[in-house]
């Protein structure tokens, strides 16, 4: 993390949410992949994430100095191995379940964090942010892999995409899921799941439009269904889209890291 010397006629200018967001793979070579697969959703799929924001940011109930200008880079692995879970607490449907995110469980998932907080302490070093960057924020100081990793533990949080709670079954069958094909619970008639509990593992991406396709995707089944059991029925076809199928999912939940850059005039 870094402190910001901002010149004055520039302390005052508009930014979005996200000022960048850059998306990108862990190295072929690197000695990860000799320990364990390449959980990424293709070859070209990115293994995590950087989004840069242009204030002090953290979900985590840290209070950020009284004084300074910050930039934050929220690190995200976005194909992660590890795998949480939901249990019921008891048979009262109202009583609030057991969820267990379960992050960082996967050795996997820590060395890619780690990867992805060295590599951004390297980009915000660069000789570009020289003039810039004053110094690392006190909270993430850290240098050794055992430093980084403790820091890595307890700056995590959700960052809000879920899914995995309700999977889809294999398309072969193998693999039981939640709902089947026509995304209606299996042993359950009439109840169809329409959300991102059903994909069967994490996109290596933001799932909005996948969510968006999925609903296209819904509302053709359910027009088809009430067309056969209400004949006469007129429908303006939708696009159609092709159905997601992979052979490992449970809960599963991208994590983040918050890394602040900070500084002052």
């Amino acid at each position: 993390m870094t402190t910001l010397s901002i010149p004055q006629d520039l302390a005052v200018i508009p930014c979005s949410q996200c000022s960048a967001i850059a998306f990108l793979r862990v190295p072929s070579n690197n000695s990860i992949f000799q320990q364990f697969p390449d959980t990424a959703t293709g070859p070209g799929a990115p293994h995590y994430e950087f989004l840069w924001r242009d204030a002090w940011a953290s979900s985590l109930p840290v209070t950020p100095p009284a004084t300074g200008f910050f930039t934050s880079v929220v690190q995200v692995v976005v194909a992660p191995a590890s795998r949480g879970s939901i249990t019921l607490a008891s048979a009262d449907p109202f009583t609030f379940p057991i969820i267990d995110p379960a992050f960082l469980t996967s050795e996997f998932d820590v060395l890619v964090a780690r990867f992805a907080f060295k590599s951004v302490r390297q980009f915000m070093n660069a000789t570009s942010w020289q003039g810039f960057n004053l110094g690392l924020a006190p909270d993430s100081i850290a240098e050794t892999d055992e430093e980084i990793d403790a820091f890595l533990r307890n700056n995590t949080a959700p960052i809000w995409h879920p899914v995995g709670t309700n999977r889809i079954q294999s398309k072969d069958g193998k693999e039981v899921g939640v709902v089947d094909s026509k995304l209606l619970v299996n042993g359950v008639t009439g109840l169809r799941i329409v959300d991102a509990s059903v994909f069967p593992f994490i996109i290596g991406g933001h799932p909005q439009a996948t969510v968006y396709a999925l609903a296209e995707r819904a509302a053709d089944l359910i027009k088809e269904q009430f067309a056969r059991e209400v004949p006469g029925q007129c429908w303006t076809e939708t696009p159609r889209y092709t159905g997601i199928s992979r052979e490992k999912s449970d809960s599963a939940s991208k994590t983040r890291i918050h890394l602040s850059y900070f500084g002052q005039i």
